[in-house]
């Protein structure tokens, strides 16, 4: 939370540098670790599973925010603080966005990693600055009346 001191934001980022080593000892996947913290406690940690789960998605801060979701029983961490190994990626980015984080804190900066690594991340950040059509991968909308519909009478059913 806001007026966590400095011992404590450095405690709970050795633990996520700490998380991040672990993931490659066990050779789960490259060194990523995240603790998730609200009102000084650790809800949820995660770390870089993708090698050993067969999945690109299984990020440290991923694994984290399921875990502290499932742990809370909650879609929502609104006010909790991210402590990542490494600066979030777009997608755990966007992840932290939805969970309502209040602050990120994080080791290296992704520049620095796709530096070392020359990940395909920053191309894809890049890509998906173009209009949807014009990506490498384009996308285009296909039976979006039939779509809508299923949306529209989702959301009318939640209010």
């Amino acid at each position: 939370m806001e007026g966590q001191g400095e011992e404590s934001k450095i405690h709970f980022m050795k633990r996520a540098i700490e998380l991040s080593r672990h993931a490659v000892k066990v050779g789960d996947g490259a060194p990523f670790g995240c603790v998730i913290v609200k009102d000084n406690q650790i809800i949820g940690e995660g770390w870089n599973h993708s090698k050993s789960q067969y999945d690109p998605t299984a990020h440290g801060e991923i694994d984290a925010i399921r875990n502290a979701c499932r742990a809370m029983k909650t879609l929502s961490l609104e006010g909790a603080e991210i402590y990542c190994s490494c600066e979030p990626c777009l997608m755990c980015a966007a992840a932290i966005h939805i969970i309502g984080a209040s602050k990120v804190y994080y080791g290296v900066s992704k520049s620095v990693v796709y530096s070392i690594l020359g990940h395909p991340l920053k191309t894809i950040e890049e890509d998906l600055k173009n209009p949807t059509d014009q990506r490498k991968i384009p996308a285009q909308s296909l039976l979006s009346g039939e779509a809508q519909k299923v949306f529209e009478e989702w959301h009318q059913g939640k209010q």
